[in-house]
C-alpha cells in the first residue's frame, strides 16, 4: 500500500480494499463497463489494488489499478447493492470506523 492516512483521513494513493467479514480483497475480474466487483483471496495481485483519489469535501474516487474503471453504485444506493465497474467516476464518502485503521 503506497497511500497514507493522516489523522484518520485517507490520502490519495494505492490501496487494497478488504471485506473484514470474509477477508476477501475487492477486485475487478475484467475491464468491462458494468462488471460487478468480486472478491479474491490473493492479496498479492495487482488486480486487488485500487487508486483512491482524495477530492474536496471528504469525498473520494476509487479506480481499479489494473482496469481503470471506477467502483460505482447507483445515484441512490441501497443496502446490499452490487458495486460495479463504470467508466464514469463515482464520489464515495470514506470514514474511519470505531476500529482504528478500518474504513467504511
Amino acid at each position: 500500500m503506497s497511500g497514507t492516512v493522516v489523522h484518520g483521513v485517507i490520502q490519495t494513493g494505492t490501496y487494497t480494499i478488504v471485506n473484514i467479514a470474509t477477508k476477501g480483497f475487492a477486485t475487478l475480474a475484467d475491464g468491462n463497463n458494468g462488471s460487478a466487483l468480486t472478491q479474491s483471496t490473493d492479496g498479492g495481485n495487482d488486480d486487488v489494488k485500487w487508486t483512491v483519489n482524495k477530492l474536496s469535501g471528504g469525498k473520494y474516487n476509487v479506480m481499479g489499478y489494473v482496469y481503470t474503471n471506477y467502483a460505482s453504485v447507483s445515484a441512490s444506493p441501497k443496502k446490499g447493492e452490487i458495486v460495479k465497474a463504470r467508466s464514469a467516476a463515482y464520489q464515495w464518502i470514506i470514514k474511519e470506523t470505531n476500529t482504528k485503521s478500518q474504513y467504511l
